[in-house]
């Protein structure tokens, strides 16, 4: 009987944690891309508002559109991060420490930062088609 209730207890008290450390990674990923979202924003103003970053791409229109707010790109210093813009929209494409494949992008003309780089851009890998940005942003 013991036995049978140190058991029941164990799953109890186990079964809690197991499910806090799976949602660990999400979390992650939901932090990151709600500061992605803000990021694509100041890219977004610098180019569309402000009128200023023509020609800048990637690192450059990142400090462009940061400038103001360097600790935007506080959360990304692990990353590799690449932008591009058509002039109306931007998209902000947070990729791995290899810079070898995408994980999170931020189309500004969606809702929201998309976990799914392969769906929006139909590939994983770090780089943005300057035509993607027209194609997911008619």
């Amino acid at each position: 009987m013991k036995a049978i209730r140190f058991f029941v207890l164990s799953i109890v008290v186990l079964l809690p944690g197991c499910a806090c450390a799976q949602g660990a990674p999400d979390r992650d990923v939901q932090e990151l891309a709600s500061a992605l979202t803000k990021v694509a924003s100041a890219v977004e103003s610098t180019v569309h508002v402000k009128h200023e970053g023509a020609g800048l791409k990637d690192a450059a229109l990142l400090q462009k559109a940061t400038k103001h707010d360097p600790g935007l790109l506080a959360p990304f210093r692990s990353f590799v991060m690449k932008a591009e813009h058509n002039g109306d929209h931007a998209l902000v494409m947070v990729c791995s420490e290899d810079g070898a494949k995408a994980f999170l992008v931020d189309a500004t003309c969606t809702r929201g930062a998309e976990p799914s780089p392969l769906e929006l851009l139909q590939s994983d890998e770090c780089r943005i088609d300057p035509r993607a940005v027209a194609r997911v942003c008619p």
